[in-house]
């Protein structure tokens, strides 16, 4: 899908018409107008791609979370996640392994501490997410946060990307 700009023979002209005109009472001046604008623009000739939220979160939906993180993060940040891992499933203790590529130079991944989880990053370009030894008898369904910061002296926050999961556990043994 593209875009289209609108095309009209007038853009932006308005019609105002004035309501109320309020005068200053010592100097006989116009202080204030209250006006109701209208659109004078003319002949539509391309009727153009509306923008409002339901158009936008139908081509949102359409394009899948995943597909617009990945493309998102890859073009902004030159972070080069795999689309699938932008949500992720877990089940019982079996780690997730993300593979990060950066275009950028060097990134060093840090995590929003999260009490469910722990996180592991193997040679800077691969994290590690495992469930910690707690509620393992629980579902559960959420966002991780990892924060890209700089390797320089300032270690400044590049961008914070939210993986979402789902956690399984797999049995009923609370030693799973």
């Amino acid at each position: 899908m593209r875009f289209i700009n609108r095309q009209v023979t007038t853009p932006n002209k308005k019609i105002l018409t004035v309501e109320h005109t309020n005068y200053d009472p010592l100097t006989g001046e116009i202080s204030q107008l209250t006006v109701t604008e209208q659109n004078d623009e003319g002949d539509v000739t391309i009727e153009g791609t509306k923008l409002n939220a339901t158009n936008l979160n139908s081509i949102f939906d359409n394009l899948g979370r995943n597909f617009f993180c990945h493309h998102y993060y890859n073009e902004l940040y030159g972070i080069d996640i795999n689309e699938d891992d932008y949500s992720i499933e877990l089940v019982g203790t079996t780690p997730k392994q993300i593979s990060i590529t950066y275009n950028e130079g060097t990134l060093i991944p840090s995590f929003v501490s999260n009490q469910y989880f722990s996180f592991t990053v193997i040679n800077n370009n691969t994290i590690k997410i495992e469930k910690n030894n707690i509620d393992l008898l629980t579902p559960r369904n959420g966002k991780i946060k990892i924060n890209f910061i700089t390797p320089i002296e300032e270690q400044e926050t590049i961008c914070t990307i939210s993986i979402i999961y789902s956690y399984t556990p797999s049995s009923t043994n609370p030693l799973d």
